[in-house]
């Protein structure tokens, strides 16, 4: 029996990785698959592209590789001094040149042999890297991707959210996040942090298993934190080293609060959000959470 784990959803989180590849390693797996979001808010960003460049050549581009390449192309300036995005900027001024040679050649869909079994790899979708599908929303396009490509097995990320299920005799499997909590809990999960571990025999997938990666929240606050002095404005960082604890990433609450502020003051639909409103959202989410998570 072949063994292959799945990654998804990394975010620069090179100890969660680790801690991935040590179970990988006992359990005898063989090969690894990457289905992109390697990269950002996580302190090793860089450190992550190197580990899996050694580990696989089983790798898609997520939308987060997309969004730095498309920032060092020139394309989104107004990043530029803007607190909401300022993990983004340092994400790309700590990638080295052959970093970023590495993401800019990664495809954003790839099908390729697993111990015979025809499969097909994606981050969002096979429509574009940042398609938010779940099976529960959008059994359409799962649809629309078994009967245009007519793989066995379909892997997917992006929407951390851990899924599998049979659809007309094809699988379709996502691993969930392994370096940022869920930002929505659609699916139960026993866990924040997971990979995937397939099992094939004669070219039939045998078994499939979530693998949760257990974790001490405080070390990994500091870990994720260790570079924390070097930000201007640390709460983005803060509500992600939160998610720890919690086990569910605020991320969609809080822009969801912080536009609508920004609505009040007069803006429509703008993004990133200011730097005062997101000051002035910053402040009233400790306070309304102050007591909880880390805050």
């Amino acid at each position: 029996m072949k063994k292959a784990a799945v990654f998804s959803d990394i975010h620069g989180n090179l100890d969660m990785l680790q801690k991935a590849i040590d179970i990988c390693k006992a359990q005898d797996v063989e090969q690894y698959i990457v289905l992109g979001d390697m990269i950002s808010d996580g302190p090793d960003s860089q450190a992550v592209l190197d580990t899996v460049m050694n580990l696989t050549e089983h790798v898609v581009r997520g939308n987060r590789e997309e969004y730095i390449l498309n920032y060092h192309a020139g394309k989104r300036k107004q990043w530029d001094n803007n607190y909401q995005c300022e993990s983004l900027v340092k994400t790309h001024k700590n990638l080295t040149d052959a970093g970023l040679k590495y993401i800019s050649g990664l495809p954003d869909m790839k099908r390729l042999n697993l111990f015979g079994l025809d499969t097909l790899i994606v981050h969002g979708s096979h429509i574009s890297v940042g398609h938010f599908i779940l099976p529960c929303w959008n059994i359409d396009v799962f649809m629309d991707m078994h009967d245009r490509y007519g793989c066995s097995l379909y892997l997917l990320g992006h929407s951390h959210q851990s899924y599998h299920f049979d659809l007309m005799g094809s699988f379709f499997i996502n691993p969930g996040p392994l370096g940022i909590p869920p930002a929505i809990s659609v699916y139960k999960r026993e866990d924040a942090f997971s990979m995937g571990i397939i099992s094939i025999q004669d070219k039939q997938l045998v078994e499939y298993r979530p693998v949760y990666i257990p974790y001490n929240p405080a070390k990994l606050k500091e870990y994720y934190l260790k570079d924390i002095d070097s930000y201007e404005h640390t709460f983005w960082m803060e509500l992600i080293a939160d998610s720890f604890f919690t086990k569910q990433y605020d991320s969609i609450n809080f822009l969801h609060m912080a536009k609508q502020m920004a609505k009040e003051k007069g803006y429509e639909n703008v993004d990133p959000i200011p730097n005062d409103i997101w000051e002035d959202a910053s402040n009233k989410w400790r306070k309304e959470h102050k007591g909880t998570g880390i805050f």
